[in-house]
């Protein structure tokens, strides 16, 4: 009998937490679309606010750490998008996406021996590689002697 009321009490304390995991899910994309739409209008600022929120609600929200960085790109505020897609790659490496952007914030920086480091960990095979080259270039080397 104790057995069936523990476990009774354990479903209905698992169901209760994943509900509310997905009510918070729904409220980062809810933050997260209002922040796409004040980007889309121009309203840099109101934009970083939502895409802030959607991050506070789900911290792994990957698509809005995204957004956040492009914003701060937008904003000239380079600095804090480097903090952003840093903030991406340590969730999710292979991102190689934020890797570039990684990359030329830190050359636009002036951190060069970031930069490179950055480009070294791009392989081959990822869809930014002829962006990552070119980079690469801009900072007269090429791609083979970063990694090598």
């Amino acid at each position: 009998m104790v057995k069936k009321l523990l476990l009774t009490a354990f479903i209905i304390i698992l169901a209760t937490s994943t509900i509310a995991v997905a009510e918070i899910n729904n409220d980062a994309k809810l933050m997260y679309n209002r922040g796409v739409d004040f980007y889309r209008q121009g309203q840099y600022t109101e934009a970083v606010g939502a895409f802030q929120q959607a991050i506070a609600l789900d911290a792994n929200y990957i698509d809005a750490y995204y957004n956040l960085g492009v914003v701060y790109e937008q904003m000239d505020q380079d600095a804090e998008a480097l903090g952003i897609f840093k903030q991406i790659m340590v969730r999710k490496p292979t991102d190689y996406e934020a890797v570039y952007n990684a990359a030329n914030l830190s050359f636009r920086l002036g951190q060069t021996d970031n930069a490179k480091q950055y480009l070294s960990i791009i392989p081959p095979t990822s869809p930014v590689i002829t962006k990552a080259q070119q980079l690469a270039l801009a900072m007269n080397t090429d791609l083979q002697t970063i990694q090598a």
